[in-house]
């Protein structure tokens, strides 16, 4: 398998691999990408996740995150691909693409935004936890909670 976001990769990973990896994906590139890869293949999607319920704490979570992927052009580029736009990265990032990059919420909600992949032809989804830096209780707390639904 490889790391896969763009249409040529995919193609790529559809003629020469067992799958893709796509990271800081949506559920909407995760249907464009089982499309390219075909029914066959292996898909497997990186979803960040914020077991936060508070809007502003969960958005602030994930403009630290995000902020060095803002800045690479593989993945602005896949991210104007599914449909964002140049504002959508302006100020740290909008709510609308923070929140579709950083599923925040409690374990239900979270939950049924990583299904919405699964559901868009994923085979897997890999979850990173995102929490303050060094919080390592907040990422095992994460990872506990969304075993359980």
């Amino acid at each position: 398998m490889i790391a896969a976001l763009g249409p040529l990769m995919l193609k790529l990973a559809a003629e020469r691999t067992a799958g893709a990896l796509p990271y800081n994906v949506t559920p909407e590139h995760t249907r464009e990408a089982r499309a390219a890869l075909g029914a066959d293949k292996l898909l497997a999607v990186e979803q960040k996740v914020c077991l936060e319920t508070d809007a502003a704490t969960a958005r602030g979570l994930a403009r630290r995150e995000l902020h060095r992927y803002m800045a690479m052009t593989n993945y602005r580029n896949n991210w104007l691909r599914i449909g964002f736009t140049e504002a959508d990265f302006a100020d740290g990032g909008s709510d609308r693409f923070l929140d579709a990059m950083v599923l925040w919420g409690d374990a239900e909600t979270i939950a049924r935004g990583l299904r919405r992949h699964l559901e868009a032809g994923a085979n897997q989804v890999c979850i990173q936890p995102v929490h303050a830096e060094g919080d390592t209780e907040a990422r095992d707390r994460t990872l506990a909670a969304l075993a359980k639904v």
